[in-house]
């Protein structure tokens, strides 16, 4: 039995309230409560592993297109164009030009705007395409939208943009000036980013927005995002993913991808990985091969929600019976305000006196008031 599975999952804690959203890890107390849904399903505790900061580290784009890739990433590889995978994987024309310009709403923070994933807004098909329309025509002559998919939209730009951007999962919650794009055509960028807000604000004021009005205010589109042509910059040296490539003996060359995302999804096929959609839980053991490594994707990677701690728990909860059975190993990758962290499990790991020690600290933790 050589089965190993990793799950990549994105761990839920709560700020303090005299914090500002995407406050330096530096910044935030030690003390404050994290979420690891893998504890509440009786797991043993284990340290981390490997850590690297979201910041540097460009988030979950990166971490999947080297998982996935595996033994096919060099030293000095960067990954393949987001705006190029998840466009052929919306049904859009090859365009070298393209870029990502996802929705999202920009939120006053003190002295700076909060970047929130218009996904979260739950745009409809026919607010997406009202909007797109009324910048389209806005912007006829600097640059075209188009819709893949209610949250992932496109840019072409009438001339090459020439700019290095951050993804936008590695921006939300951040400063948007913290993240803003650099390069020569940066401030032509920003110039229409004013633009489109002011057009957008105009809009709603008009009645584009009545019924988004209606909902909270997080669901308010007021601007994009534009990023998808390179997802790292061009210094490797101070990059931690780079370690990743050290690490095939750890984690081994990816099998089969369960996920509904389209990055995870558009690299499986980019890459001519077997994958699946994301079942339920309690349909992995029918599912799981005779051997090979299985990566599931429960952080949803540039995908239309992301999973609370309750659903990943549910899977722990699955996978924690299967260890020493079907499985060998489980490797977690989980997203927290420091970053991606690893965390990996052996069959040893799930002895019976392991595991009695793991529920009894749980039930004492939960008999603390």
């Amino acid at each position: 039995m050589t089965v190993s599975v990793t799950l990549l999952v994105a761990v839920k804690e709560p700020l303090p309230e005299q914090s500002q959203p995407g406050l330096p890890a530096a910044e935030v107390p030690d003390d404050l409560p994290r979420s690891e849904p893998w504890l509440a399903a009786g797991w043993p505790p284990l340290s981390p592993l490997a850590s690297q900061p979201i910041a540097e580290s460009r988030s979950g784009y990166e971490l999947l297109w080297r998982l996935i890739a595996g033994p096919a990433v060099k030293a000095d590889d960067k990954p393949p164009h987001v705006a190029e995978l998840t466009g052929a994987l919306d049904g859009l024309p090859a365009n070298r030009h393209r870029w990502r310009a996802d929705p999202v709403h920009l939120l006053p923070d003190r002295d700076q705007l909060v970047v929130i994933p218009g996904k979260l807004a739950n745009l409809s098909q026919a607010e997406a395409e009202r909007i797109v329309e009324l910048l389209n025509d806005y912007f006829q002559d600097d640059f075209t939208l188009e819709i893949g998919t209610t949250h992932r939209w496109y840019l072409t730009p009438s001339q090459p943009l020439a700019i290095k951007t951050h993804s936008l999962d590695a921006a939300a919650g951040g400063s948007a000036r913290v993240y803003q794009a650099q390069g020569d055509d940066a401030m032509a960028l920003q110039r229409w980013l004013n633009e489109i807000q002011m057009a957008l604000h105009a809009a709603t004021d008009n009645g584009l927005g009545e019924a988004q009005q209606q909902t909270a205010e997080l669901s308010l589109v007021n601007s994009l995002w534009v990023w998808g042509q390179e997802v790292i910059g061009d210094d490797e040296a101070s990059d931690p993913t780079a370690r990743l490539n050290t690490q095939e003996s750890v984690v081994p060359p990816v099998d089969q991808v369960l996920a509904d995302a389209a990055w995870a999804t558009a690299l499986a096929d980019h890459y001519q990985v077997a994958v699946r959609p994301l079942p339920r839980p309690t349909e992995l053991a029918d599912l799981l091969p005779a051997s090979g490594h299985v990566l599931v994707d429960l952080a949803q990677v540039d995908g239309s929600y992301q999973p609370g701690d309750a659903q990943v728990q549910a899977w722990c909860e699955q996978l924690g019976p299967l260890m020493g059975k079907q499985i060998d190993q489980v490797s977690i990758y989980a997203i927290d305000r420091d970053g991606w962290q690893l965390r990996q499990w052996r069959r040893r790991d799930f002895h019976f006196l392991r595991r009695w020690w793991a529920k009894l600290r749980q039930s004492r933790n939960a008999d603390q008031p």
